[in-house]
């Protein structure tokens, strides 16, 4: 079993959602480059965001 990104899942459920990266980062109040990194399996998810 290949390991998995922690927002691998999240990912897949925002595109079913049809919700764009830009405006999940204003729902949640973070920057779009941490969202669009986060996503994209290059930023990983902190304390400070996971809450």
């Amino acid at each position: 079993m290949r390991p998995v990104h922690p927002a691998e899942i999240p990912r897949e459920e925002i595109e079913a959602a049809d919700v764009s990266e830009d405006l999940l980062a204003v729902a949640l109040a973070v920057p779009a480059h941490l969202v669009t990194g986060i996503l994209g399996g290059t930023e990983g998810i902190t304390a400070e965001y996971g809450a």
